[in-house]
């Protein structure tokens, strides 16, 4: 039986065949009549059945947005209030049933604190698990987690992630890239000195003689990293290039997956959110702070907020180092991950501004103690466009102002590394506040 194809593309061969056959050529017409007919049958029904599919997937969506919002707004009714509960706006008509103890009253030089007060002096940073394998939006496990990230960045502007998506194997892989890169002569790493700040290699600061930096813009572009590479390595390193952008996929996903549900806690819209997303780069940070032989601690970072919008850190085996300022600017606490799966989040200001003031910028520093030397890698998810960076009109009402200006996150980069805002850790209200 001949090919239905040599029908469609030259019939007339066919034609011609059948007439030295003395052979019926009508027939060949025919076949290609009818072939015309089930094209045209079978691409209205692959067509219907898109279309049925496209509404499948729509109507999909959109019980499961209605069903996060359903659970979204169940978890903010409390319990039900007893009858014996007087009704009160606050604690202060509350009757008293037992006392336990005498009631402490501080001296004139004493300062007592409560139970926030100490957990914040236990330097015990929020922990949100992301471990959890059914975690998919519109899930209770999404709803859930999506809580306390958003608890955390309006309380503390940063927490400790339980996130086991990034193997052992790559987290390794980038602290050996790490040492190796460091390694090289300081004429190899000053080709790759970057005009923009923190980008490239960035060492040998009088004020941080002890702190080096690595970064990789654009770490999610292997073309890219491969020509960073390349600048080091003339002849290639694959091992560098694999680690850095095996690094960056695995942690990019709890990037995204972080500032995603911090958008949905605010019911932002979803194409807002996806295009946000697409509208940021990934810049990794090689990090090196060197030991010291002196016993005491010694500042190794000042205390400062990053200005992108979200970073991502995680550190080698030496713990002691990084620690978060608490809200009320009393506290420091030291960051220690509870395991070695463990991320610290941390929100920068772009984020910030784009969320209206919703949520913290966390403020960090790092302190060197110790004679050994400290590794650590980061994630920072920057805007990669030059559109300005502002508050959706969503994020403005009458009880949440708008506070800044829209602002462009190059030239706000700009000013905190010179002058006056470099270390002016309200910067961003100095420079675009109203």
């Amino acid at each position: 039986m001949l090919d239905i194809d040599l029908f469609r593309t030259n019939p007339e061969i066919i034609r011609e065949s059948q007439r030295r056959r003395f052979a019926n050529v009508e027939v060949v017409d025919e076949i290609i009549i009818l072939d015309k007919e089930w094209r045209q049958d079978v691409t209205e029904k692959i067509q219907q059945i898109d279309i049925i599919k496209q509404q499948s997937t729509e109507k999909e969506a959109t019980v499961l947005k209605a069903f996060a919002a359903l659970n979204a707004k169940l978890a903010t009714v409390g319990n039900l209030v007893h009858d014996s509960v007087p009704i009160s706006n606050d604690e202060a008509n509350n009757l008293v049933t037992k006392i336990c103890g005498e009631r402490r009253v501080a001296s004139p030089c004493q300062e007592l604190y409560n139970h926030v007060d100490l957990v914040k002096l236990l330097g015990i940073l929020p922990v949100v698990d992301f471990t959890s394998r059914g975690l998919k939006p519109g899930t209770v496990e999404w709803d859930s987690v999506r809580g306390d990230v958003r608890k955390a960045v309006e309380d503390y502007g940063c927490f400790e992630a339980l996130f086991d998506k990034v193997p052992v194997e790559v987290r390794k892989a980038v602290f050996d890239a790490s040492e190796e890169v460091f390694e090289l002569p300081l004429e190899t790493k000053q080709r790759v000195v970057s005009k923009r700040k923190y980008r490239g290699y960035v060492g040998q600061i009088p004020t941080l003689p002890l702190f080096e930096v690595i970064g990789i813009d654009f770490a999610e572009n292997a073309e890219k990293v491969n020509a960073f590479t390349h600048k080091l390595w003339p002849k290639g390193n694959t091992s560098f290039s694999e680690a850095v952008m095996s690094f960056t996929e695995k942690v990019a996903e709890l990037d995204s997956m972080t500032r995603r549900m911090i958008m949905e806690s605010f019911d932002l819209d979803e194409n807002y959110i996806n295009k946000h997303l697409k509208s940021t780069k990934c810049l990794i940070r090689l990090m090196k702070y060197q030991g010291v032989e002196e016993i005491e601690e010694e500042l190794g970072m000042e205390a400062h907020t990053d200005r992108n919008m979200l970073t991502i850190l995680c550190q080698n085996d030496v713990k002691d180092g990084l620690e978060v300022k608490t809200k009320d600017d009393k506290h420091w606490i030291k960051v220690n991950p509870s395991r070695d799966s463990s991320f610290i989040v941390l929100g920068g200001a772009m984020l910030h501004v784009l969320l209206n003031g919703r949520v913290l910028t966390g403020v960090h520093r790092v302190m060197r103690m110790g004679t050994n030397t400290r590794f650590s890698a980061g994630l920072f998810s920057v805007p990669k466009t030059e559109d300005l960076i502002y508050a959706p009109d969503e994020m403005v009402d009458s009880e949440h102002p708008r506070l800044y200006k829209p602002i462009d996150f190059e030239s706000y980069f700009q000013y905190t590394i010179e002058g006056f805002g470099r270390r002016d850790l309200s910067a961003l209200r100095t420079y675009c506040g109203l």
